[in-house]
């Protein structure tokens, strides 16, 4: 996932990711049963930003991938982007 830089909201440590765009290896998610600790999470949480506050509450099994593949206001851009992500209020 890419990495939120531009981002105050941080509720779960230094590091907070987009799930715009979001790759599971659903295999190791079951084999070390976080699958379960999510499904769980959304279950008896209230947050905000639902899908993405539960992958970052595992964030330690997260894998960082290019700006390029998931551009928004709080990721930050490059010169050629392969995903624009319109998320939020426009401008």
């Amino acid at each position: 996932m890419v990495e939120e830089t531009l981002s105050t909201y941080k509720p779960y440590g230094p590091l907070y990711y987009n799930a715009g765009v979001a790759l599971f290896d659903l295999d190791r998610m079951r084999e070390f049963k976080k699958d379960e600790k999510l499904i769980h999470f959304l279950n008896t949480k209230k947050v905000p930003y639902v899908d993405q506050d539960a992958v970052n509450y595992f964030a330690s099994h997260v894998s960082r991938i290019p700006v390029c593949y998931n551009e928004t206001k709080v990721t930050g851009y490059t010169d050629s982007p392969a995903i624009v992500h319109f998320a939020g209020y426009k401008d």
